[in-house]
């Protein structure tokens, strides 16, 4: 019984750490979202200034500028377009506008009501699933793809177990000699299996209602052995064991922060280029290839920025799932 208990509790920490990094995830998307309308008025004010024309100092507006737009498009991608006037442009997800010109366009941020999760929208229209770059689109597949899949396996994995145990357990002897005693509370769904799982109250306030015998015989412990083997034995219509289901559970996180660590490092050295580039373009004032350069840079600078994102929330529970 003590032992169902802790394996319950088991299950129920990790659903929490996934819980909780969901909420981590949640949270910097809103902070990231601050950001971006900060960046995007200050944008926008260096625009009026550098389009007035006027000042000495235009150089020193464009290089705080560059500045602001590169961190723009690290928090969420996007594009930026040249205009004649010396003023640039810029736009997120589907072309939607954060700058353009003096005038900046804020994101707002709503909560939505099945989960209280952020919702992003530009001028009246939801562009959540617009954004897949830059920080918020590391965060947004994250909270959204990433971990709700892992909950998924996780919760898949306490609902064969709870039925595959239970259905051993139900067919053997109690100590009073009864049977048909499930060991664990039956599940309703699969959904949340692994926050449900619950020994059976009436097992946890009696011990004696553990079912360890196949035949009720003094000594049998058939039906314990059949519980305990099931540590390498089939689970479900999938065939893994309970060792199984839980390797693969690491496996799948390991190989995704794995997947994320590679493609962040590639996506780093094209940026790395591109900003080589930029700079030896910018020494010979090629002014229009500098800009052109600048968009290409940014672009990959946001899905660096993504993977760079990814890769740290996936490491972080990946170091949470292996001390458990």
């Amino acid at each position: 019984m003590s032992s169902g208990q802790a394996v319950a509790q088991g299950f129920a920490e990790i659903s929490s750490r996934f819980q909780d990094a969901q909420q981590q995830a949640d949270a910097s998307i809103r902070s990231a979202v601050d950001q971006v309308n900060q960046l995007s008025s200050q944008v926008a004010s260096l625009n009026a200034q550098i389009s007035a024309g006027g000042s000495a100092d235009v150089s020193t507006l464009i290089d705080q500028r560059t500045v602001a737009a590169n961190k723009l498009a690290d928090l969420v991608g996007g594009a930026v377009i040249n205009n004649s006037d010396g003023s640039i442009n810029m736009t997120a997800g589907q072309g939607r506008p954060l700058v353009t010109g003096s005038s900046a366009y804020t994101l707002t941020v709503s909560s939505a009501p099945n989960t209280g999760f952020a919702t992003i929208s530009s001028n009246g229209t939801d562009v959540t699933s617009e954004l897949t770059t830059g920080q918020i689109g590391g965060w947004l597949s994250v909270r959204d793809t990433l971990i709700p899949g892992y909950q998924s396996q996780l919760d898949q994995f306490a609902s064969d177990l709870v039925s595959k145990v239970n259905a051993i357990h139900s067919k053997g002897f109690t100590a009073t000699g009864a049977t048909n005693q499930n060991f664990f509370t039956p599940l309703a769904t699969v959904a949340g299996a692994a926050n449900a799982i619950a020994v059976d109250p009436n097992v946890a306030a009696n011990p004696d209602l553990v079912a360890a015998s196949a035949s009720g015989t003094a000594g049998d412990n058939q039906t314990a052995n059949a519980i305990a083997a099931l540590r390498n034995a089939s689970l479900g219509p999938s065939g893994s064991s309970a060792s199984d289901a839980w390797a693969q559970l690491v496996y799948r996180v390991g190989s995704d922060t794995a997947d994320a660590t590679n493609s962040q490092t590639t996506r780093q050295q094209i940026v790395d280029q591109l900003g080589q580039m930029r700079d030896a373009a910018s020494g010979v004032s090629s002014d229009e290839e500098a800009t052109n350069l600048m968009k290409y840079q940014s672009a990959y600078e946001a899905s660096a920025r993504y993977f760079t994102t990814v890769e740290q929330t996936l490491d972080t529970l990946m170091a949470m799932m292996t001390t458990t």
